[in-house]
């Protein structure tokens, strides 16, 4: 994955459906998808309860073929899998509590306890609800790209 030379290396953390639009060639933001993922110019982190859920989905709507090109897809990769500690799991309840009156799920909420832990601005996601109700304590608000 290489950027431009100007383009700072910033990681990002990957969300669910940003990665399913990736790698599902009928989806309609596969194409918006597929060329920032090859031309990001930072590492991105895939945290392992969006690696569940990806392969849940990948299951469902292609069987197990799709879910082992996938993962080997994955491992071949840039995208760094990264486990949850306790501390992100403390803080992603803590997000669930706070923000109970919306729609923010437990892969949500991972996703940006491990941002603030690791200080990344950078969500690839295309659920801007969520990800744009949310302040994380870090940063005034997460850079959501596409």
């Amino acid at each position: 994955m290489s950027g431009s030379p100007t383009e700072p290396r910033r990681p990002a953390v990957a969300d669910t459906g940003f990665l399913l639009a990736v790698m599902d060639r009928h989806s309609p933001q596969h194409s918006d998808s597929l060329r920032l993922y090859d031309k990001y110019p930072g590492e991105i982190l895939v945290p392992s309860v969006v690696f569940a859920e990806l392969t849940y989905m990948l299951q469902r709507a292609g069987g197990t073929a799709l879910v082992v090109r996938s993962i080997r897809a994955i491992r071949d990769s840039q995208i760094s899998l990264i486990d949850l500690i306790d501390v992100d799991y403390e803080r992603a309840l803590a997000i669930l509590e706070k923000y109970s009156d919306t729609r923010i799920d437990f892969v949500d909420a991972s996703i940006m306890a491990l941002a603030e832990r690791l200080t990344v601005t950078r969500i690839l996601t295309f659920d801007r609800r969520d990800f744009g109700l949310y302040q994380p304590t870090h940063a005034p608000h997460f850079d959501l790209l596409p």
